[in-house]
Order: structure tokens, then sequence, then C-alpha cells
């Protein structure tokens, strides 16, 4: 039975772009869908809250704002490092790149004072592991693609930052192929995922390419693609990059890896102050505890936020002794300042000082994260301001919800609006009663009932005893209370009447929140390109569109 089921699973029809073209597309507020956490719709509808926590809005007259300090600050130092960066990056990890090639134009144009990145990132997740890994690069793009009609005179680049320096290896060595959850047996012992060999990968893909039989020619070129990124690779790093390149290369999404001795060297002076000085503490905790109070604090700030690079990724502390301590290894300050001096690239940023080497290395005018990330951004302002150096604007990436034809004809069969898809499917059958069912205002008026005879009583009792009134509007409330509990009772037994309609609501809920978990943190690429190939990516980034302040149900033919 389950070599059937995963027979069933993989089997897959060829479709036509022309087909996947005619796809019903829906937006949906953020307001509506409950997804965003209070701080992050806070940023897109009420900005006016958060002022202090941002640098500028995503207007177009901000942005042109932001292209002027950004063109003041970067200097051509930095602009040569990252060009000679880049294009050393591309050539050691196999990736020859032809003068025509949209990632080398961009390169090329980086060298230049009037170009800028719209950058994203995200950690290395194998198979690029969660479906926005992917939504954040199309909206780099997007981004990029706005800005060059805004602004003709600029040049803008989007840039992919690989997060190879994380060490969170549990949230890295998996994905999931129709709800089959493929995991990347490795023995890790803390060292940074992105120079992890990989050992063990050939047997995983051997497993997933027989759980993909039989193979059509979308799949067929799905497993070449992973077999080039990951079998001709020798780390994650470099197969990630190979991956995403082969995906998106051709929308010239520059990819680099901030784990580079040169751009560490560039950074070591803001490493010495942040690791000896603790110098944007004081701001980052003030903005943190305030962010902390009004909404919720995403990132707790440590004393000093950097790891230190050996055999693992180990956080450096500072003892009460007044040495500094990582792991095994101890140093006195001048110790600890010769050895940024000497060995700046064993200095990794943690999630509070990454985003500020990331803005030191790049051009950069925005950051497009996710929600999460939205929120842990707004708690640096001041960080950005101790160094002199501008926060970028932030962008919201798009959220795509990925549904089929079948969805769609049955909330207009059953007058649904798409909200309902993000909605308990218990809830949306009980308000759907309530709006056919006459039993809220049958209560409504029992209730009104009842307080019409309690006041007959209540009058009758004071008449006799004043003190007997408060008993009658006690006994008044409990009995309200029981028409309320019994009207709850009604509607819960017109909801099993309801049986056929909640059974498709959850169907379709599994759809959205695949085994609990919104389905563009749950479901991988892979499912997508192995029935569509690559014009599904192309369909995507036709519908991207930036600034993101809808979510976007996309409904595929049958």
């Amino acid at each position: 039975m389950g070599r059937l089921f995963y027979l069933l699973l993989a089997v897959n029809t060829a479709i036509t772009l022309n087909s996947l073209q005619s796809a019903v597309i829906q937006s949906i507020p953020f307001a509506k869908t409950g997804i965003l956490p209070s701080i992050t719709l806070d940023y897109l509808i009420h900005p006016e809250r958060l002022v202090p926590y941002y640098n500028r809005y995503f207007t177009k007259e901000d942005f042109y704002r932001q292209i002027l300090e950004k063109q003041l600050e970067f200097t051509d130092e930095r602009r040569k490092i990252l060009y000679r960066a880049l294009k050393r990056q591309y050539s050691e990890q196999g990736i020859v790149l032809s003068a025509s090639e949209p990632v080398m134009t961009n390169i090329e144009l980086l060298s230049r004072n009037d170009t800028f990145t719209i950058t994203t990132g995200h950690q290395l997740c194998l198979h690029t592991g969660p479906l926005y890994f992917i939504y954040k690069i199309l909206s780099a793009i997007a981004q990029v693609r706005k800005l060059k009609v805004w602004y003709p005179e600029y040049h803008f680049v989007p840039v992919f930052w690989l997060a190879s320096e994380d060490h969170d290896f549990q949230e890295i060595n998996h994905f999931h192929h129709h709800r089959v959850r493929f995991h990347w047996n490795y023995m890790h012992s803390g060292q940074p995922v992105g120079r992890l060999s990989l050992e063990g990968y050939r047997e995983l893909l051997q497993t997933y390419s027989e759980f993909l039989m039989p193979h059509n020619s979308s799949i067929t070129e799905w497993l070449k693609i992973l077999e080039y990124s990951y079998l001709t690779s020798i780390n994650l790093a470099q197969a990630t990059r190979k991956l995403v390149h082969q995906l998106l290369g051709h929308y010239g999404i520059v990819i680099i890896d901030g784990d580079d001795p040169e751009l560490k060297n560039a950074f070591r002076l803001i490493i010495k102050d942040e690791v000896l000085r603790q110098v944007s503490n004081e701001p980052l905790k003030e903005t943190s505890e305030e962010i902390g109070r009004l909404w919720f604090a995403q990132v707790n700030p440590r004393d000093i936020n950097f790891f230190y690079l050996g055999d693992s990724r180990v956080r450096i502390e500072k003892a009460s002794d007044g040495t500094y301590r990582a792991g095994q290894r101890v140093w006195s300050t001048r110790e600890l300042e010769r050895e940024i001096d000497n060995r700046p690239e064993n200095f990794s940023p943690n999630v509070v000082t990454r985003p500020l080497y990331q803005e030191f290395v790049l051009p950069n005018l925005a950051y497009i994260g996710g929600a999460n990330e939205i929120a842990y951004w707004l708690q640096l302002k001041g960080v950005f301001t101790t160094h002199q150096m501008p926060m970028p604007i932030l962008l919201l990436r798009n959220s795509f919800l990925q549904l089929n034809a079948k969805v769609k004809r049955f909330l207009e069969k059953n007058d649904l609006l798409e909200e309902i898809l993000f909605q308990p499917p218990a809830k949306v059958v009980k308000d759907l009663i309530r709006k056919t069912s006459p039993t809220d205002s049958r209560f409504e008026h029992f209730s009104s009932q009842m307080k019409k005879l309690y006041a007959e009583i209540e009058e009758y009792s004071a008449n006799v005893d004043k003190t007997l009134a408060a008993s009658a509007r006690a006994r008044m409330v409990r009995h309200l209370k029981a028409i309320e509990s019994l009207k709850a009772k009604v509607l819960s037994a017109e909801a099993r009447k309801n049986d056929q309609l909640l059974r498709k609501l959850q169907e379709i809920h599994q759809m959205v929140y695949p085994n609990g978990v919104f389905q563009e943190r749950y479901e991988n690429v892979s499912q997508y390109y192995c029935k569509y190939g690559q014009d599904w990516i192309d369909v995507l980034m036709a519908e991207a569109d930036m600034p993101s302040t809808n979510a976007i149900v996309l409904y595929w033919p049958d």
C-alpha cells in the first residue's frame, strides 16, 4: 500500500505554460489572514506607529532619498572589495559566467557607483527547504524591476545572501515532498553549515529518486539540477549557490557568501567595536525593551553579538575577570584585538550583527524578509545609527498560497470568500450557519423576553422588599447565561448537520496548513517543479508584486 501511495503521488502529467498562465489569481489583504505578527502588520498598515524604529519607508520618494544617502556612505574601496569577492567566489565555486549572462552583467554593474542592491537571504536549507525560500528571491527581483522603472538613471541588482555561517543543522537538514519528510543523515558537530561536506547526500538522492518513480520530463530535469548542484560540490554553501543559480540565475540574481576572508577583513574595525567595546549594546537594548513593551521583541541581544569559528561555531563571552572566552579559547583584550586583526574570518556575526555586516559589504537600499525578520530588523535602528550606516528600507516578501481549481469552484459554489482559507473549518461552518440560520435571531428574542419578564419580577419583588431586587437581577444573569449556553449547543448541532461541508473544509485546510504548518513554511519547491517544471517559477515571477501587502492565492488548473 505504501509503495502504491508513493507511485500515485509521483505520477505527473505534462502541463503547458499556457495552461499555467490560466491560473486564477486572488489577493487577500494580510490583515484578513491572521498570518502576520502584530508588529509587522502595523508596519504595513500603520507605519506611523513605528517611525522611531525604521530609517525610511518603501515609498518611491523614500527610495530616492535612500539612494542618495547610500551613494554618499558606500565608499569606492568597499565597492572594489565587493566586486573582487563576487568574481572570486563564483570562480572558486565552479560557476563559469559568460559576459552576456545576466549574473555577470549585474556583477560588472556593481563596480559602478550608480548601482545599488536589493537583498534577501536565508539559511542553506536542503533543496531550498520551505517554499518561502524561493518567494524571498522572487520578491527581490520584483522590487529591482520596479526600481528600474522608477529610476532608470540608476542600476539595481537583486542579491541573495547565503547564511552559510549559521550552525543550526536541524533547521536545514530536511525537506518535504507531498508530506513525506526526507532527512539528510549527517554527523554535525556545531560547525557552520556552509562548510559541511556532502557526505551521505548521494544515498538521500537515490532514495528520493526512487520515491519519484516513474519519472516524467520535469522530474528528470529536477533530479539533474540536484545532481549537478550537490554531487559536484565540496560543501553545502557551494551546492546551494549552484542550486539557486540553476533555478533563478537567468533573472540575474547575484549570490554572495559572507563567510569570506577579504570581506571580513574589510569589516574588522566594526568587529572590534562590537566585540571589544560593545558600542551598540545600549541603543539595541533600549529599543528591544520598548518594542517588547508595545509588541514583542523577536530577538534578545547579548553583550557580545559574535561567534568564534574554529572546529565549531562558539559564542564569544566576556568573563568576570576581564578575559574573553569562546569555548576553551581564552584571550586578554590585547590578544583578542590581535586575533581580530590577524584572523577576522574567524569572527562570525549573529542575528543582530549579521545585518550590519551585510549593509557594510553591499551598496544596499532595501532588505526583503519574512514577517519575523521584519520584526527583528525593527530592533536594529540604533545599531546602524551607532555605526553611522544607513539602515535599509524594510520590505515584506511575497506570500503565495497554491491550491487547485477545484478549491476555487468549491468556494464559489458555497459563496465563501478567500479569507476563510486561513480560518479553522469549524469556525467557518459556524459563521456560515449564523448567516443562514434563524438561531441567532430566535435566541436574541428569547433573551429579550427573559429580560422583560425579570424586569417585572424585579419590580414586583422590590415593592415587597427592596433587598430582593438584587436577587432577581442575579437570577436573570444566570438564566441569560444558560440561554447563551443552550444557543451554542443548538449551533453545534446545526454544524453537525453540515458534516459534508465541514469535511471538505477540513480537506482544504490540510492543503493550506499541511500537518498544521502554513503551506509556504512546510512544502518544498520540488513538488511543484516536478509537476510544472521551470514554467512554474516563471509564472510565480510574473505574479510577484512589490511592495507586498497582500497574500496571493493561485488556483492552478486541474
